[in-house]
């Protein structure tokens, strides 16, 4: 099964629509299957605890997964912006 790559808007709406980020969300995020995506919010959970923070169980903040992914916000806005026209 090919997975879906989502374009600059579905991205932001995803990004910007949520506060917490599940397993499925890093899914569509990255682009990765569940296995690396759960490897993924391990990572983050596990630099999260680290400093200090405590989390909902099986969520992270999607702030975090927008830095662990570096993804570019301004970019995207820009990009959709383009796309719409």
């Amino acid at each position: 099964m090919k997975k879906k790559i989502l374009s600059a808007i579905e991205l932001l709406d995803l990004i910007l629509s949520k506060q917490w980020a599940d397993s499925n969300d890093l899914m569509k995020i990255s682009g990765k299957c569940r296995n690396y995506a759960d490897k993924d919010k391990r990572e983050i959970t596990e630099q999260l605890k680290k400093q200090g923070y405590r989390l909902p169980r099986s969520l992270v903040p999607m702030e975090a997964v927008v830095d662990y992914y570096k993804i570019n916000i301004n970019y995207l806005k820009k990009i959709a912006n383009i796309n719409k026209k």
